[in-house]
């Protein structure tokens, strides 16, 4: 059993301080996303509609990744991949 003095050392701290980090930052992007969209033109059904469909696709998709590529390839992927379109948000 992990005493919780264990979780401040080394190692165990880093890795919970930079998953905090990850976490608060995902959520917060998840937000925005689902606020905009109902400002992007189009009824507001159909839009959330294919979002949530979009969503489905890719927790089934992440599902499969996972059990083929490991979790940290599948991590290292999908945050390449949002990388990249966060790059093409910007410019």
């Amino acid at each position: 059993m992990t005493r919780t003095k264990d979780l401040f050392k080394g190692e165990i701290l880093s890795v919970l301080i930079i998953m905090t980090v990850m976490w608060i930052c995902t959520t917060v992007n998840y937000t925005i996303i689902n606020s905009y969209m109902k400002y992007v033109p189009g009824s507001r059904f159909i839009n959330f509609t294919l979002v949530g469909c979009a969503e489905i696709a890719a927790h089934l998709s992440v599902g499969y990744l996972f059990l083929k590529l490991g979790p940290r390839a599948t991590f290292i992927l999908g945050y390449f991949i949002a990388a990249i379109g966060g790059a093409c948000m910007m410019f």
